[in-house]
């Protein structure tokens, strides 16, 4: 069977909608972070002036996302949290919070320790070092979802992987493990299964995907990066 991959160009909302519902096995992406782009990129998420304004943009897509979402599929968010004036912001918790409210339905919370040494998470002037972010595992039925339990990934969760180094290199590449990919594919994507990501970047998924023979669909707002995914990918 020929593996589809593709990464579409265009704001993740509208692209979003032209897919078909009940259509998607699982869903990951990881989010630029709050405040990662300038005040000149408004319309990115990350670009947002207000963390309540983040997370209802994020929420939106994610809405999308569910739509699309086969009854038997799987929404996987990573997100990590920032600080201000010393302090956490608690955006990961504050996510979590809101979604529960909109009537998503948590079934994990999975920890990313980051164990990378050469660069070190930040961290306060006192307090302990921030080294880890957290992966939301939301159903869209708890009686129906698919999760292979037979998956060397199903022994605990949390999961010790340094930041890659394409982090470094490339700035639409989140540096998320390619083992956190393997395992969200390996556990909750079929043989034969869709995955997808509203806002992949450099399609760091879609590789991983693609090695584990999986179908991919990517979307990505900046016609650079998509293009950049596209040859990544082979495409």
């Amino acid at each position: 069977m020929t593996l589809v991959m593709q990464v579409l160009h265009g704001a993740a909302m509208d692209v979003l909608k032209t897919l078909d519902k009940n259509s998607i096995d699982c869903v990951f992406t990881c989010p630029s972070p709050f405040r990662y782009y300038s005040d000149n990129e408004p319309n990115y998420i990350g670009g947002e002036k207000q963390p309540q304004e983040y997370i209802f943009n994020l929420a939106m897509i994610l809405d999308e996302c569910i739509r699309v979402l086969k009854p038997e599929g799987s929404l996987f968010v990573q997100l990590g949290d920032k600080f201000h004036n010393g302090l956490l912001m608690c955006i990961p918790s504050y996510f979590e919070l809101t979604m529960i409210q909109r009537g998503y339905l948590l079934n994990d919370r999975i920890i990313w320790h980051r164990t990378e040494t050469h660069r070190k998470p930040p961290k306060p002037e006192k307090g302990f070092l921030k080294n880890y972010e957290y992966i939301f595992h939301f159903v869209k039925d708890p009686n129906k979802f698919y999760f292979n339990t037979s998956s060397k990934y199903t022994k605990t969760s949390v999961f010790s992987y340094p930041l890659e180094d394409t982090y470094y290199t490339n700035e639409f590449d989140s540096g998320l493990p390619y083992q956190l990919s393997e395992m969200v594919i390996d556990t909750t994507v079929p043989k034969g299964g869709i995955i997808l990501d509203p806002l992949c970047g450099s399609a760091k998924v879609g590789l991983v995907a693609k090695k584990m023979n999986r179908d991919f669909i990517g979307i990505d707002i900046n016609l650079e990066t998509v293009e950049a995914a596209r040859i990544r990918l082979g495409l």
